[in-house]
């Protein structure tokens, strides 16, 4: 058998221990992402769009979330849980960026844009993060 038969000679056995279950993401341990916040709080994503200003309303990787992005991180908080991560513009990374802090429930949402383009460099508070929620957006938005 060839090299490249054995790798697919494999590839049952790799998928019976990749599929274990079908646990959700974050009942298997496995990183939570931004995608998997949308199908299963949507209210936290509702949330997020009621305090996206109306001129970033057409620029999906603000009004929506829907960019590039690394594991969320879900964090304790006094409204109960909380996701907090952060995305970049596609193909733009280095100078588009938006941090996030969205309670699971729905109840508040906050957010620090940066952008070239969009905010000029600065950065833009969304929503009216206190004190303590601007260190964790600047933590996350920062490279």
């Amino acid at each position: 058998m060839g090299r490249s038969g054995l790798r697919f000679a494999r590839l049952p056995a790799l998928a019976l221990v990749a599929g274990i279950g079908a646990l959700p993401a974050a009942a298997a341990g496995a990183a939570l992402f931004i995608s998997d916040i949308r199908k299963s709080h949507p209210q936290a994503l509702a949330a997020y769009r009621e305090i996206v200003p109306l001129r970033f309303g057409r620029v999906p990787w603000i009004a929506s979330l829907l960019g590039v992005g690394g594991p969320v991180q879900a964090v304790a908080g006094v409204g109960g849980r909380r996701f907090l991560g952060s995305i970049c513009q596609p193909h733009d990374c280095a100078d588009n960026k938006v941090a996030y802090l969205l309670n699971a429930d729905g109840s508040r949402a906050v957010a620090l844009v940066r952008s070239r383009r969009r905010t000029d460099g600065r950065e833009l508070a969304l929503g009216s993060p206190d004190a303590g929620e601007m260190a964790l957006l600047r933590r996350a938005l920062a490279p």
